[in-house]
């Protein structure tokens, strides 16, 4: 996943944990093993999100290098704990 966003006046609605189960989704139908994304340390509340989603953290370096400039965190999804 990458660049998932909503706007601020959407947020609280349940959007961006929609967003994150359609992708969770269409992983599983093209037969993924797992979800995994970048994201900054600074956007607390969607890590928080996708840490409640089953996500975990794992080392950057196994994502390879990333083309964002800011300094970012990777989390995985195993899906088949997701059945």
């Amino acid at each position: 996943m990458a660049k998932l966003g909503v706007t601020k006046s959407c947020q609280g609605l349940g959007i961006g944990r929609k967003l994150i189960e359609t992708a969770i989704e269409e992983a599983k139908h093209l037969k993924a093993t797992h979800v995994v994304l970048a994201t900054s340390r600074l956007l607390v509340t969607a890590n928080r999100l996708y840490e409640r989603m089953g996500f975990q953290h794992v080392d950057l370096a196994e994502l390879g290098p990333l083309p964002y400039q800011r300094e970012s965190i990777a989390m995985a999804l195993a899906l088949q704990d997701q059945d």
